[in-house]
């Protein structure tokens, strides 16, 4: 069995008088790619903020490789754990080539100016699999939703992370674009932990190889995809019944 690559002890986060999370409990094996899913409002992004330590959790601990998230220090938690929120919004007028550059210095003590000039290989292979080299020069600000998602994704993962935390990477693409950032997880995995926010179940049976079942606040049901996908327990989650279906030897489910 794999080393975990994350771990989360009763988790619980409280927003007014409502937990968000409520004893939020998971553990993520190594060079996994990992869907995380469930009903709206179920704690998904908060859990994904929570496990990223973007967000202080109420109670409960979290764990990257094996050390405690507070024996972690800034520039080595930057190197090893990278989080991609759903709406991602660059806080300068940079370019795409500046915003990949400031993700490949993450971790290395740059401030973030230096980070920019810093001496820093493109990743050929990364903006070629999300089609950015034509948008290299483009300001960040002038691109569409989809290929501004394109480039967050990028500038997430060109430093090659030990953990990617990601919010629905691929909601604003169009099908062929999910498809092709999916399969871009999918290899990513044989050297980081992915795990991702999905609301779309194919594409979570399609490319993951575990899946995370959220709901009301807590891990329900966390297993390999197949197992997880076919319970039942998914319909009465989803308050939906569905269909189990072979597609081309996949996995396919369709709301009856």
């Amino acid at each position: 069995m794999s080393p975990l690559a994350l771990e989360a002890d009763g988790l619980r986060v409280v927003r007014g008088r409502r937990a968000i999370l409520d004893g939020f409990d998971v553990a993520v094996p190594s060079h996994r790619l990992v869907a995380m899913i469930g009903p709206n409002g179920a704690g998904k992004t908060t859990a994904l903020r929570a496990l990223a330590a973007v967000e202080a959790p109420d109670a409960g601990r979290v764990r990257w490789l094996g050390r405690d998230a507070a024996a972690w220090d800034r520039r080595s938690l930057a190197r090893a754990v990278s989080y991609l929120p759903q709406q991602f919004r660059s806080h300068w007028d940079l370019s795409v080539a500046e915003l990949i550059a400031l993700g490949a210095a993450r971790g290395r003590g740059f401030g973030w100016l230096d980070g920019l000039h810093a001496s820093v290989a493109p990743d050929l292979a990364l903006t070629q699999a999300l089609e950015l080299e034509a948008l290299m020069t483009r300001r960040f600000a002038s691109l569409s939703a989809g290929e501004q998602a394109r480039a967050a994704f990028a500038m997430a993962t060109v430093s090659h992370p030990a953990i990617l935390l990601a919010d629905e990477p691929a909601a604003s693409l169009d099908v062929a674009h999910q498809l092709r950032l999916m399969a871009l997880m999918r290899r990513l995995a044989g050297d980081t932990t992915v795990v991702v926010v999905l609301h779309d179940l194919n594409l979570a049976a399609r490319f993951a190889d575990e899946v995370i079942l959220v709901a009301a606040g807590k891990c329900r049901l966390a297993g390999p995809t197949e197992t997880i996908l076919e319970s039942l327990e998914l319909d009465e989650i989803f308050e939906t019944r569905f269909e189990r279906l072979s597609v081309n030897g996949r996995l396919h489910l369709a709301p009856r």
